[in-house]
Protein backbone atom coordinates (compact mmCIF):
# COMPACT_ATOMS: atom_id res chain seq x y z
CA UNK A 1 0.00 0.00 0.00
CA UNK A 2 1.70 3.61 -0.72
CA UNK A 3 2.85 5.18 1.99
CA UNK A 4 1.28 8.70 0.84
CA UNK A 5 -2.17 7.22 0.74
CA UNK A 6 -2.17 5.11 4.49
CA UNK A 7 -1.20 9.09 5.42
CA UNK A 8 -4.20 10.82 4.20
CA UNK A 9 -5.71 8.21 5.53
CA UNK A 10 -4.31 8.54 9.03
CA UNK A 11 -4.78 12.68 8.94
CA UNK A 12 -8.07 12.12 7.60
CA UNK A 13 -8.98 10.23 11.10
CA UNK A 14 -6.94 12.96 12.93
CA UNK A 15 -9.39 15.34 11.33
CA UNK A 16 -12.45 13.21 12.24
CA UNK A 17 -11.41 13.01 15.74
CA UNK A 18 -10.54 16.46 16.28
CA UNK A 19 -14.59 17.26 15.71
CA UNK A 20 -15.89 14.36 17.56
CA UNK A 21 -16.47 13.77 21.74
CA UNK A 22 -15.18 10.42 22.24
CA UNK A 23 -12.47 8.26 20.53
CA UNK A 24 -15.49 5.64 20.29
CA UNK A 25 -17.78 8.67 18.68
CA UNK A 26 -14.76 8.97 15.91
CA UNK A 27 -14.44 5.44 15.50
CA UNK A 28 -17.95 4.62 14.61
CA UNK A 29 -17.73 7.52 12.24
CA UNK A 30 -14.98 6.31 10.42
CA UNK A 31 -16.14 2.50 10.14
CA UNK A 32 -13.49 1.23 12.13
CA UNK A 33 -12.73 -0.06 15.85
CA UNK A 34 -11.68 2.07 18.29
CA UNK A 35 -8.29 0.50 18.56
CA UNK A 36 -7.71 0.63 15.01
CA UNK A 37 -8.39 4.82 15.31
CA UNK A 38 -5.49 4.63 18.24
CA UNK A 39 -3.33 2.60 16.23
CA UNK A 40 -3.34 5.40 13.38
CA UNK A 41 -3.36 8.33 15.93
CA UNK A 42 -0.10 6.25 17.14
CA UNK A 43 1.45 6.21 13.36
CA UNK A 44 1.64 9.30 13.00
CA UNK A 45 2.61 10.14 16.06
CA UNK A 46 5.56 8.11 15.29
CA UNK A 47 5.93 9.75 11.92
CA UNK A 48 5.90 13.28 13.41
CA UNK A 49 7.63 12.54 16.57
CA UNK A 50 4.98 15.04 18.76
CA UNK A 51 2.19 13.75 20.81
CA UNK A 52 -1.28 14.40 19.07
CA UNK A 53 -4.25 13.78 21.12
CA UNK A 54 -4.65 14.28 25.24
CA UNK A 55 -6.26 12.05 26.62
CA UNK A 56 -8.63 12.71 29.31
CA UNK A 57 -11.68 11.26 31.71
CA UNK A 58 -14.56 12.54 30.19
CA UNK A 59 -12.51 12.19 26.39
CA UNK A 60 -9.68 12.85 24.26
CA UNK A 61 -8.13 16.27 22.77
CA UNK A 62 -6.25 17.13 20.39
CA UNK A 63 -3.23 18.78 21.13
CA UNK A 64 -2.27 22.18 20.25
CA UNK A 65 0.23 20.56 17.73
CA UNK A 66 -2.03 18.79 16.02
CA UNK A 67 -4.07 21.43 15.50
CA UNK A 68 -1.46 23.54 13.43
CA UNK A 69 -1.03 20.55 11.81
CA UNK A 70 -4.33 20.02 10.89
CA UNK A 71 -4.56 23.82 9.65
CA UNK A 72 -1.81 22.65 7.02
CA UNK A 73 -2.98 19.87 6.46
CA UNK A 74 -6.89 20.44 5.80
CA UNK A 75 -7.06 22.13 2.66
CA UNK A 76 -4.79 19.53 0.93
CA UNK A 77 -7.27 16.47 2.14
CA UNK A 78 -10.21 18.82 0.81
CA UNK A 79 -8.85 19.70 -2.30
CA UNK A 80 -8.03 15.58 -2.63
CA UNK A 81 -11.62 14.59 -1.92
CA UNK A 82 -13.33 17.47 -4.64
CA UNK A 83 -10.40 15.77 -6.88
CA UNK A 84 -11.28 12.21 -6.60
CA UNK A 85 -15.11 13.15 -6.54
CA UNK A 86 -14.35 15.15 -9.59
CA UNK A 87 -12.71 11.89 -11.52
CA UNK A 88 -15.53 9.60 -10.00
CA UNK A 89 -18.57 9.08 -12.22
CA UNK A 90 -20.75 10.80 -14.82
CA UNK A 91 -23.70 11.22 -12.23
CA UNK A 92 -23.45 12.53 -9.11
CA UNK A 93 -24.34 9.05 -7.49
CA UNK A 94 -21.29 6.77 -6.75
CA UNK A 95 -22.57 2.89 -7.81
CA UNK A 96 -20.57 0.53 -5.40
CA UNK A 97 -21.50 -2.99 -5.97
CA UNK A 98 -20.03 -5.60 -2.78
CA UNK A 99 -20.35 -8.93 -2.08
CA UNK A 100 -22.57 -9.77 1.13
CA UNK A 101 -20.22 -10.32 3.73
CA UNK A 102 -18.05 -7.59 2.30
CA UNK A 103 -21.04 -4.96 2.47
CA UNK A 104 -21.20 -5.65 6.13
CA UNK A 105 -17.89 -4.94 7.35
CA UNK A 106 -16.59 -2.23 5.04
CA UNK A 107 -19.94 -1.23 3.87
CA UNK A 108 -20.06 1.92 6.13
CA UNK A 109 -16.40 3.24 5.72
CA UNK A 110 -17.18 3.48 1.75
CA UNK A 111 -19.64 5.55 2.56
CA UNK A 112 -17.89 7.50 4.43
CA UNK A 113 -14.95 7.91 2.21
CA UNK A 114 -16.82 8.36 -0.91
CA UNK A 115 -18.58 11.96 0.81
CA UNK A 116 -20.35 14.25 0.17
CA UNK A 117 -21.41 12.25 -2.97
CA UNK A 118 -24.54 10.12 -2.74
CA UNK A 119 -24.04 5.77 -2.70
CA UNK A 120 -26.01 3.58 -4.27
CA UNK A 121 -24.89 0.01 -2.91
CA UNK A 122 -25.94 -2.77 -4.44
CA UNK A 123 -24.62 -6.63 -3.12
CA UNK A 124 -24.98 -9.91 -5.22
CA UNK A 125 -22.62 -12.48 -5.68
CA UNK A 126 -18.93 -11.12 -7.03
CA UNK A 127 -19.38 -12.83 -10.60
CA UNK A 128 -22.83 -10.78 -10.95
CA UNK A 129 -21.24 -7.59 -9.59
CA UNK A 130 -18.35 -8.46 -12.09
CA UNK A 131 -20.70 -8.81 -15.54
CA UNK A 132 -22.64 -5.44 -13.77
CA UNK A 133 -19.23 -3.81 -13.91
CA UNK A 134 -17.97 -4.58 -17.10
CA UNK A 135 -21.71 -3.41 -18.72
CA UNK A 136 -20.78 -0.23 -17.13
CA UNK A 137 -23.47 -0.96 -14.47
CA UNK A 138 -21.28 -0.15 -11.63
CA UNK A 139 -18.59 2.15 -10.71
CA UNK A 140 -16.44 0.01 -8.62
CA UNK A 141 -17.25 -3.26 -7.11
CA UNK A 142 -15.59 -5.39 -3.59
CA UNK A 143 -16.03 -9.14 -4.39
CA UNK A 144 -14.52 -11.85 -2.51
CA UNK A 145 -12.47 -14.46 -4.78
CA UNK A 146 -10.02 -15.13 -6.69
CA UNK A 147 -12.10 -14.31 -10.07
CA UNK A 148 -10.48 -14.15 -13.07
CA UNK A 149 -10.02 -10.39 -14.53
CA UNK A 150 -8.80 -9.73 -18.06
CA UNK A 151 -7.36 -6.34 -19.29
CA UNK A 152 -10.91 -4.50 -19.41
CA UNK A 153 -10.71 -4.51 -15.21
CA UNK A 154 -7.92 -3.22 -12.71
CA UNK A 155 -7.95 -4.82 -9.14
CA UNK A 156 -6.58 -4.13 -5.77
CA UNK A 157 -6.72 -6.48 -3.16
CA UNK A 158 -7.45 -5.54 0.67
CA UNK A 159 -7.64 -8.38 2.68
CA UNK A 160 -9.11 -11.86 3.35
CA UNK A 161 -11.66 -14.00 5.77
CA UNK A 162 -11.11 -17.39 7.16
CA UNK A 163 -14.16 -19.33 6.24
CA UNK A 164 -15.41 -21.56 9.61
CA UNK A 165 -17.69 -24.06 10.88
CA UNK A 166 -20.55 -22.40 13.15
CA UNK A 167 -23.46 -24.42 14.86
CA UNK A 168 -27.05 -23.32 16.56
CA UNK A 169 -25.51 -22.06 20.08
CA UNK A 170 -27.55 -24.75 22.21
CA UNK A 171 -25.75 -26.93 20.15
CA UNK A 172 -22.54 -28.70 21.45
CA UNK A 173 -19.48 -29.00 19.41
CA UNK A 174 -19.77 -33.06 19.71
CA UNK A 175 -23.21 -32.99 18.00
CA UNK A 176 -22.33 -29.93 15.57
CA UNK A 177 -19.76 -32.83 14.59
CA UNK A 178 -21.71 -35.62 14.30
CA UNK A 179 -24.21 -33.65 12.09
CA UNK A 180 -21.11 -32.70 9.49
CA UNK A 181 -20.44 -36.33 9.87
CA UNK A 182 -22.91 -37.43 8.61
CA UNK A 183 -23.61 -34.48 6.01
CA UNK A 184 -26.32 -32.57 7.83
CA UNK A 185 -25.08 -29.24 7.70
CA UNK A 186 -25.47 -26.27 5.04
CA UNK A 187 -22.56 -25.37 2.64
CA UNK A 188 -21.63 -23.22 -0.27
CA UNK A 189 -23.60 -24.62 -3.53
CA UNK A 190 -20.25 -25.62 -5.61
CA UNK A 191 -21.80 -23.26 -8.64
CA UNK A 192 -21.27 -20.31 -6.18
CA UNK A 193 -17.63 -20.81 -4.89
CA UNK A 194 -14.59 -20.19 -6.99
CA UNK A 195 -13.15 -22.58 -9.19
CA UNK A 196 -9.95 -21.95 -7.00
CA UNK A 197 -11.09 -22.39 -3.71
CA UNK A 198 -12.67 -25.00 -1.90
CA UNK A 199 -15.15 -23.55 0.26
CA UNK A 200 -15.25 -26.66 2.88
CA UNK A 201 -11.43 -27.85 2.58
CA UNK A 202 -10.34 -28.52 6.02
CA UNK A 203 -13.37 -29.14 8.27
CA UNK A 204 -11.97 -32.47 9.20
CA UNK A 205 -14.29 -35.59 9.13
CA UNK A 206 -17.08 -33.63 7.05
CA UNK A 207 -19.14 -35.23 4.74
CA UNK A 208 -20.78 -33.54 1.27
CA UNK A 209 -23.31 -30.97 2.68
CA UNK A 210 -26.70 -32.26 2.01
CA UNK A 211 -28.08 -28.70 2.03
CA UNK A 212 -26.51 -25.51 -0.05
CA UNK A 213 -27.21 -22.44 -0.77
CA UNK A 214 -25.80 -19.80 -3.10
CA UNK A 215 -25.12 -17.25 -0.46
CA UNK A 216 -23.26 -16.63 2.67
CA UNK A 217 -26.84 -15.13 4.03
CA UNK A 218 -29.14 -17.78 3.22
CA UNK A 219 -26.52 -20.59 4.70
CA UNK A 220 -26.64 -18.35 8.01
CA UNK A 221 -30.88 -18.05 7.41
CA UNK A 222 -31.25 -21.99 6.69
CA UNK A 223 -28.46 -22.88 9.71
CA UNK A 224 -30.74 -20.66 11.99
CA UNK A 225 -34.08 -22.20 10.97
CA UNK A 226 -33.11 -25.82 10.57
CA UNK A 227 -31.16 -26.19 13.66
CA UNK A 228 -27.80 -27.34 11.88
CA UNK A 229 -23.86 -26.36 11.49
CA UNK A 230 -23.08 -24.26 8.59
CA UNK A 231 -19.40 -22.42 6.79
CA UNK A 232 -19.70 -18.87 7.41
CA UNK A 233 -16.69 -16.22 6.75
CA UNK A 234 -15.58 -15.43 10.59
CA UNK A 235 -16.46 -11.92 10.40
CA UNK A 236 -20.44 -12.56 8.98
CA UNK A 237 -20.71 -15.84 11.65
CA UNK A 238 -19.61 -13.40 14.62
CA UNK A 239 -22.93 -11.74 13.91
CA UNK A 240 -25.12 -14.30 13.25
CA UNK A 241 -26.22 -15.73 16.31
CA UNK A 242 -23.77 -18.71 15.38
CA UNK A 243 -21.31 -20.53 17.57
CA UNK A 244 -17.61 -21.01 16.17
CA UNK A 245 -17.29 -24.85 16.17
CA UNK A 246 -13.32 -24.93 16.43
CA UNK A 247 -10.25 -23.52 14.52
CA UNK A 248 -11.11 -21.30 10.83
CA UNK A 249 -10.45 -23.68 8.50
CA UNK A 250 -6.87 -23.22 7.47
CA UNK A 251 -7.32 -24.44 3.62
CA UNK A 252 -9.99 -22.36 3.24
CA UNK A 253 -10.05 -18.67 2.19
CA UNK A 254 -12.36 -15.96 1.48
CA UNK A 255 -10.33 -13.30 -0.59
CA UNK A 256 -11.39 -9.51 -0.61
CA UNK A 257 -10.83 -7.29 -3.74
CA UNK A 258 -11.60 -3.67 -4.83
CA UNK A 259 -12.40 -3.46 -8.74
CA UNK A 260 -12.72 -1.15 -11.55
CA UNK A 261 -13.31 -0.77 -15.45
CA UNK A 262 -9.51 -0.22 -16.64
CA UNK A 263 -10.70 2.62 -18.81
CA UNK A 264 -11.97 4.92 -15.48
CA UNK A 265 -8.56 5.17 -14.37
CA UNK A 266 -7.17 3.62 -10.71
CA UNK A 267 -8.30 6.85 -8.43
CA UNK A 268 -11.88 5.38 -7.12
CA UNK A 269 -9.75 2.31 -6.73
CA UNK A 270 -6.83 3.52 -4.66
CA UNK A 271 -9.19 5.34 -2.36
CA UNK A 272 -11.88 2.93 -1.88
CA UNK A 273 -9.08 -0.18 -1.66
CA UNK A 274 -7.18 2.16 1.10
CA UNK A 275 -9.70 2.83 3.45
CA UNK A 276 -10.84 -0.76 3.40
CA UNK A 277 -7.12 -1.92 4.06
CA UNK A 278 -7.21 0.85 7.06
CA UNK A 279 -10.37 -0.08 8.93
CA UNK A 280 -9.39 -4.04 9.36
Amino acid sequence: MSKVLSSLERLESLRILGTSATLRDAAAQLGIAPSSLSSRIRSLEEHFGFALVERRVDGVSLTPAAAALLERASPHLDALHRLVQGGMATSATVRVGAYEAIARRFGATVVRVLAPAPVELRTARSQTLLVALGRGELDVILVAGPLELDERFLATPFGEERLALYAPREMSEGAARECVAAGEWVGLAERAASRATSFDSGIKGAAKPRITAESFGLIRTLALDLGVPCVLPTFLGMHAGLSLVGSPSPGSRHEFAAVVRADRGDALLKLVATSCLNSR
